[in-house]
Order: C-alpha cells, then structure tokens, then sequence
C-alpha cells in the first residue's frame, strides 16, 4: 500500500487513560483517527519519522499507528508525542527507525529526540 499526504490513519492506544472494558479480564484500546501531515518518503531532521495530524491525548505514546485503506492495514509506526503541547502534528517513529533502536538503542547516534506527549 502506498503511502501519502492527507492519507487517513489510526493512533490506537489508551489516551489519559481511558479505556473500553470488555470483559472484567480484558480492556480495549481507543481508536484516534489522524492524516498524514508530511511527505513519508523524506524523513523530519534526518531521522526515520513522519508527522501526523491527529487530536491526540496525553497517555497516547508508544502506541501503534496504522494506515487503513479497503480491508488492508500497513503499520505506519509507533507514535512518539505532539511537536509542541498546543499542536496537533505528532512525530511517528517508522519501522525503520524502530528496528535500529532495538539493535543500537539510538537512531544515527541521537539519543535525544524532541517529542512532547
């Protein structure tokens, strides 16, 4: 699935805490819906992550993000926090970016990341 600008994706994750109790043993996530703000093809400051613009809440990082296009899913990445605490854009870390801090625990050296949840 290609991936574009305005293309519609989901944030799902527990935003302040909140949550659907299914069962008295099991919770279900929120699901948050946002857009893909910036070009996914040209990573933000060097580094493999993209911006969406979702009214997301505090409690939402780390949650998984997904683009949804028919009956198709593609895993966008993992949502890292808003760009400043009045914006709606929020970075995404992509898979990419994930899988080299698994193995180096840093992306490119970089241990500091501006992201504010």
């Amino acid at each position: 699935m290609k991936l574009f600008i305005s293309q519609l994706c989901i944030v799902i994750g527990y935003p302040e805490g909140l949550f659907v109790r299914h069962s008295a043993q099991s919770v279900l996530p929120i699901w948050k819906t946002g857009h893909i703000a910036s070009e996914p093809s040209v990573y933000i400051d060097d580094v493999p992550k993209l911006l969406i613009d979702a009214a997301t809440c505090e409690g939402m990082s780390g949650s998984p993000v997904y683009v949804r296009e028919r009956n198709f899913n593609r895993f966008l990445g993992i949502y890292t926090g808003r760009t400043s605490q009045l914006s709606e854009l929020g970075f995404v870390f992509t898979p990419e970016a994930i899988l080299e801090i698994i193995s180096t625990g840093r992306i490119d050296g970089r241990l500091d990341y501006p992201a504010v949840a």
